[in-house]
């Protein structure tokens, strides 16, 4: 489930707790899923993928190489942590990508793999700064005249062969009134680039980030100290 509502990546993970794993694993659907959504992310952000792999082999119905060049052309950068062993495969999904690749040693180590993907990488020297016309869509459900719930196709799904994306609720563009999913994202539309203010905020603080603080030694005239009194 990719997005950018962390609210329901929370809620997915916590509800595959009791849940087996069955079946074998495939990289290359998983990477499919991936490009069917990420193309649609503006070229000025960042396309990344982070693969938690936790098996040996990948059974695919295809060439997975084809779909790792599908998202060097696209500019989707993948990452992935293993859980058991090097796999020749993953090894090269990342070179292909310019992704990291590692195994972790323990659980401790583990957490510290997860934590180096929260910074953003870099911005790539070779873009323009530029100004982006940007629109503040709300989350709102679709009703007809008589208040009854009336459903749509969202924009980010319509190359999909199922039925995911077809609801009543969604963002709905303030230029077009096209519907979508989940943001950040384009209009296919009109063009208009799509986020919510916690999109901005979290990337205000990536891109500004604090200056390094400098050490202040204080004066200590009578040398008091202070402490908690235990309780």
């Amino acid at each position: 489930d990719l997005g950018g509502n962390p609210q329901r990546h929370v809620a997915k993970l916590t509800s595959l707790i009791n849940k087996q794993c069955v079946g074998e694993a495939s990289l290359q659907n998983g990477l499919d899923v991936a490009i069917q959504i990420l193309k649609h992310v503006p070229a000025h952000a960042s396309r990344e993928v982070l693969v938690v792999f936790g098996g040996l082999t990948t059974c695919d119905p295809g060439d997975i190489y084809e779909t790792v060049n599908v998202m060097k052309d696209a500019n989707i950068r993948c990452s992935i942590i293993g859980l058991a062993a090097e796999v020749r495969v993953c090894k090269r999904i990342c070179q292909i990508t310019k992704g990291e690749y590692a195994v972790i040693l323990d659980e401790y180590h583990f957490k510290d793999l997860l934590s180096r993907h929260i910074i953003p990488p870099p911005v790539v020297s070779n873009v323009e700064s530029s100004l982006i016309r940007m629109g503040f869509p709300q989350h709102k459900v679709l009703t007809d005249q008589f208040g009854k719930q009336r459903l749509a196709m969202c924009m980010c799904h319509l190359d999909c062969q199922g039925s995911e994306g077809f609801s009543a609720t969604g963002f709905f563009c303030p230029q077009c009134n096209s519907k979508y999913c989940e943001l950040p994202v384009e209009c296919k539309a009109c063009g208009l680039t799509l986020v919510s203010a916690p999109h901005l905020a979290r990337s205000y603080h990536h891109l500004f980030p604090l200056d390094v603080f400098n050490e202040v030694i204080t004066a200590d005239a009578d040398n008091t100290r202070f402490h908690c009194s235990p309780t």
